[in-house]
Formats: C-alpha cells, structure tokens, sequence
C-alpha cells in the first residue's frame, strides 16, 4: 500500500502533480480566506445640489434665466451631504450637449467649457488659456459633515456678445475619492438654461431620411424602417412628437408608423431617429412622410409660438409577384397570337397551293382534249 505522504511524493515529481497540488492549494485559500459579501460600504456617498435662495432649498427644479447680453444675476445652490463621512465637495458649472441617444449630459471635469460653463464666478477663478492644468474656470469647495448643508452663492454674468437664444450648462456638485492614479468622482447636476434677449429662431429641421424594405421580393406587403436626422438649427431648445405614415400614388394614407416624442434636443444638436411601419402595400411609387411637432420641455421658458416641421421621401415598393404574373401573361397572349397567326397563314399558303394545283390541272385536261377553256 502507498501511504499519503508516498503520495504526495509521487504526484510532485511529475508535472501534472504539481499542476494537482497548485490546484489544491489555491482551492484551499479560497476555502480559508472570507470573500466580502457584494453590498454598498457605510460610507458610501450621497449628496445632492438643488437651487436655493439664501435660506436653502425653494423647490426649482433647475437654474433658468432671461439675461441681456452684458447682464448678471446672484443665485444660489444647496449642497448637502446625506451620506454618512464627511467629505469636500467641489461646485461649478460646465456646458451641457446631447449624447448620440439625446440624453442631456455635461462635460466632464477634464474638459474646458466654452459656453455658458464660462459664465458662472464661485469666487475661485482661473484662466484654461494661460494654465493648462485648469479646466474648470470657476468653482467653490465646501466641507461638510454627514447630514449638514451648506448654501453656496454664484454670480452669472452673460457676455456682451454672448447671441441670443438657449445657452445650456449644468450646476455641479463633485466629490472625489480615491489616490493617486485612480480617483473616482461622483457627481451631482442640476440643469441650467440661460434664454439672452434677442430674436429667438425655434426650429428643428428633419433631413437625411432613408428608407428599407423588408421581407422578399414577392410579397405584397412589407415593413418599412424610416431613419431620419433632427438637427435644432434654432436658438431654442426644443423636444417633439414625430408622426410618419406612407401615402399611396394617389395621396391616401397607406400606412402608419406609431407616434413617438423625442427629448429636448439643445441648439446646434443632432440626433438620429428610426420610424417603423408594418404592412406597407407594393403599390408602386409611394411616399413616406415624416412630421415633427415642436413643444417645449416642462419648467423652460416659452418661446412664443412654433412651427411645424416635415418632410417626405419617395420609395419604390414594387409588387415583383404581379409583374411576373403580368409578364407571364403577356408572354402567353403573344405566343398563342403569334401561333394563331403563323398558323392562319400556314393554311392561307396550303390554299393558295391548292388554287395554283387546281388550276395547272384544269390547264392540262383542257390541252389534252383540244377545247380552248373555259
């Protein structure tokens, strides 16, 4: 018999022996070391930044102004800390766009604003242009306990050449954390919109639209996928209900996509949208149409009456099993003339023959007889 120890020795002399005892081994740390059960730690954070007045939080769901050009305002943010460690949090403001998907975001801390970040002053300023080490041009920081809260005042002041019209940023509330090269930072906003005095210019145009059809060649009806671009090429920011729907060669409405809203596209923002519709008949020359309907987000500023958008694309959608079925048809009713035809002039020639035999005959008996003919 083999005693353990024997083994042992038998299986580390060998390659795959000690490939077994590794195994082993590192099963048995696993066994001995406690894993961390997957849960948030105590001193996870949480703050939040809301508008203010001096006393703290008035209920405003975002930072909205109408400012001339050269204007300014004071406001205020509450910052408070709900978590349960202290922590130094960092406030400023940056410039928001709209993301592939038409979500509303800001920049981030490493990328210098020039809109309306810009135009913020928390008391501590400096210049991107001159250091390039700094990316938040203005900015305040606050220590704050757990549960404690703190009210920060701003001054906005809009450039003198500053166009008219929606300029979009966002009020932030930082927290780092971590050393070193690997920081994390958690951030809270609070959207803000500057409306300058001037003409305002709503309007989103629709365009690059494309059209796709589904299914074979031989059905009579397809799905149609619609893909079109909003570009806001106004001042305002704006969202939309989208209505689509395909009409027939006559101008009757054959198909209908289902109505859709978009989120707020900001100006000079783009998003690119799918309409979708089942059951689209191969009638021929068909038309899609696509229509925006412009409104404006709950809490902005009104913009005064606004116009409708639209725009078509025209598309073939052929009934290929028809045509073929036409063709065939064709065909035949040519063949069976084309036969009939050979076929009448086939039995004309046999009779003209048959005249020319008849008449040669008559010819021959009347010479053989002596009369003259007939």
């Amino acid at each position: 018999m083999y005693s353990l120890k024997s083994l042992d020795r038998a299986w580390r002399s060998s390659r795959s022996g000690r490939l077994i005892a590794g195994l082993l081994a590192m099963l048995t740390i696993l066994l001995t070391v406690p894993v961390a059960p997957a849960q948030a730690a105590d001193g996870e954070a949480a703050f939040s930044a809301d508008p203010a007045t001096k006393a703290g939080r008035d209920g405003r769901s975002r930072f909205t102004y109408e400012l001339a050009p050269g204007q300014r305002v004071t406001d205020y943010v509450e910052i408070r800390n709900d978590g349960k460690t202290r922590g130094s949090f960092v406030i400023y403001t940056t410039d928001a766009y709209n993301t592939p998907e038409g979500a509303f975001a800001l920049l981030t801390s490493a990328q210098v604003p020039q809109g309306p970040g810009t135009w913020a002053d928390f008391g501590h300023r400096c210049d991107p242009a001159a250091d390039r080490s700094c990316t938040i041009p203005s900015s305040a920081e606050v220590t704050l306990g757990p549960g404690k809260s703190k009210v920060v005042p701003f001054t906005i002041k809009v450039p003198a050449d500053a166009r008219p019209g929606d300029h979009a940023g966002g009020v932030v509330a930082s927290l780092a954390s971590g050393k070193g090269q690997i920081r994390v930072e958690n951030r809270v906003i609070t959207r803000m919109y500057i409306r300058v005095a001037g003409e305002l210019q709503p309007h989103v145009s629709i365009g690059g639209i494309r059209t796709e059809l589904g299914n074979g060649w031989a059905s009579l009806s397809h799905p149609l996928k619609v893909t079109y671009t909003l570009t806001n090429t106004g001042n305002v920011a704006l969202r939309g209900r989208i209505e689509s729907w395909v009409t027939g060669p006559f101008g009757n409405r054959v198909a209908t996509g289902e109505k859709a809203e978009t989120s707020e596209l900001l100006p000079g923002q783009k998003r690119t949208l799918v309409a979708r519709m089942a059951g689209v008949p191969a009638l021929g020359l068909l038309t899609a149409h696509v229509r925006l309907v412009p409104f404006v987000d709950a809490g902005a500023l009104d913009p005064g009456p606004l116009t409708n958008t639209e725009r078509t694309a025209s598309l073939w959608v052929v009934p290929w099993l028809v045509v073929v079925a036409l063709v065939i048809a064709v065909a035949a009713v040519v063949w069976a003339w084309r036969r009939r035809r050979s076929r009448a002039a086939r039995h004309a020639a046999e009779l003209e023959t048959a005249l020319a035999e008849g008449r040669r005959q008559a010819l021959e008996e009347t010479a053989s007889s002596g009369e003259p003919p007939a």
